[in-house]
C-alpha cells in the first residue's frame, strides 16, 4: 500500500519521529533511495529534555541529506523562543493561544514556521535500532 493514496509525492510529506543519529540517517537513506521527501520530527516536547542545542547538533551530525526537521517545544514559550534564536526553522508549540500569536509573529519575522500541533508520524522508537532495518521497515510500510 502506498502512503500517497492518489496524491502526488510532493503534496504528502512523510514525517518520521527520530531520537538518534542512526534513526535520522535511516530516514535520510530511505528518502534518498526512493526520492521521497522525509521530514524529521523530534519526540514530543523534546526541547524540554533533549534541549534545543542538542537537537540541532543531532540533526547537524546526521548531515545535509536529511531534509527538513521539526523540533517539538511542547507548551513552552521559552524553549520555542530559544529555538527560534538558535535558527530552528520549523517548530511545534502547543501552548496557550495568546503566546502562540506572539510566537507566530516572531517566527514570521525570522522566516521560521510554528505548527500548532504534531503531525502524524512514523515512530522509529517502536522498532529496531539498526538503521538498515529501519529503512526496510519504512519500505515495507510505505512503498
Amino acid at each position: 500500500m502506498s502512503i500517497f493514496n492518489g496524491f502526488s509525492e510532493e503534496s504528502v510529506p512523510l514525517y518520521v519521529e527520530c531520537r538518534s543519529v542512526a534513526e535520522i540517517l535511516a530516514a535520510g537513506l530511505f528518502s534518498h533511495r526512493h526520492n521521497i521527501g522525509v521530514t524529521i520530527l523530534s519526540p514530543e516536547a523534546a526541547a524540554s529534555f533533549i534541549g534545543v542545542a542538542a537537537w540541532r547538533a543531532l540533526v547537524s551530525r546526521a548531515g545535509a541529506g536529511v531534509g527538513e526537521d521539526i523540533l517539538d517545544c511542547g507548551d513552552s514559550a521559552g524553549y520555542t523562543l530559544e529555538a527560534l534564536h538558535a535558527g530552528q526553522q520549523r517548530l511545534i508549540f502547543s501552548g496557550n493561544p495568546e503566546q502562540r500569536r506572539s510566537l507566530f509573529c516572531i517566527a514570521e519575522r525570522a522566516g521560521a514556521r510554528i505548527l500548532p500541533g504534531r503531525p502524524d508520524a512514523m515512530r522509529f522508537s517502536l522498532l529496531s535500532s539498526e538503521p538498515l532495518m529501519l529503512v526496510r521497515t519504512l519500505e515495507e510500510r510505505y512503498l
